[in-house]
C-alpha cells in the first residue's frame, strides 16, 4: 500500500509539473509595433560653360569649349585672348567651388612649340571684356605650369558665373626652329560641391 500511494503522489506531482508547463506555454502576449520611414533623394551637382558668342552647355572632355582666338599664325610675342564663363546648371540643388587644373596636350603636339607657350589667367567680372588691360596685373607662366588662379566659388541654381580670363602668347624668344608647329592645349575647370 505504501508503494501505491508513492506512485500516486509521483503520478499527481507528473500531472502537475505537465499542466504547469503547459499553462505557461499557453499564455498569451499582447505586442504593437510602430514603424518610420523616410525617402532619400541625392542632390544634384552640374557645371556648364560657354566662351563668347555661345550658348551655356557642358563641355566634357571629348567636346571642350574653345576657348582662344587668335592663335593660328602666332610669332614671337603675339598671343590670343579668350574667355570662360563657368556656373553650375539651373538644375544644380548645391553649389561649390571650381579649380582650374594644369594643362593638358595631345599625342600629336610638338613639344618645341609647347615649350615656348606663356600663359595667363584672372577672374574677371562677367560682362567685362577680357584683353591685355583686364589681365595687366596677371603673370605669364609657361603652359606647363598650374595656373595662378585661386578657387572660385559657384552657387547653387546657376544664378552666378566665374569669368575666366586667358591670354595664351609666344614667347618673345621662341626660336625659328617652332615655325610652322602646332600644340592643342587643354584646361579643365573641376567642381567640387560644398
Amino acid at each position: 500500500m505504501k508503494a501505491d500511494t508513492s506512485r500516486k503522489i509521483a503520478a499527481v506531482l507528473a500531472g502537475g509539473l505537465v499542466l504547469g508547463i503547459g499553462a505557461a506555454t499557453t499564455l498569451a502576449a499582447w505586442t504593437d509595433s510602430q514603424h518610420a520611414t523616410a525617402t532619400f533623394t541625392a542632390g544634384i551637382f552640374a557645371l556648364e560653360s560657354k566662351t563668347e558668342g555661345t550658348d551655356w552647355q557642358s563641355h566634357p572632355a571629348a567636346d571642350p569649349a574653345k576657348l582662344v582666338a587668335g592663335t593660328a599664325g602666332l610669332t614671337p610675342g603675339a598671343s590670343g585672348f579668350g574667355h570662360l564663363d563657368v556656373r553650375t546648371t539651373a538644375e544644380s540643388s548645391v553649389g561649390g567651388t571650381v579649380v582650374l587644373g594644369p594643362v593638358a596636350t595631345d599625342a600629336k603636339s610638338d613639344e618645341a612649340m609647347i615649350a615656348v607657350l606663356e600663359s595667363r589667367f584672372k577672374v574677371i567680372p562677367r560682362g567685362s571684356t577680357c584683353n591685355a588691360s583686364a589681365l595687366a596685373e596677371a603673370t605669364f607662366q609657361s603652359v606647363a605650369e598650374k595656373p595662378l588662379v585661386a578657387d572660385q566659388t559657384v552657387p547653387a541654381g546657376g544664378t552666378t558665373a566665374v569669368r575666366y580670363c586667358l591670354e595664351v602668347r609666344m614667347s618673345p624668344d621662341a626660336p625659328s626652329a617652332v615655325q610652322g608647329t602646332t600644340a592643342s592645349l587643354v584646361w579643365t575647370f573641376t567642381g567640387t560641391n560644398t
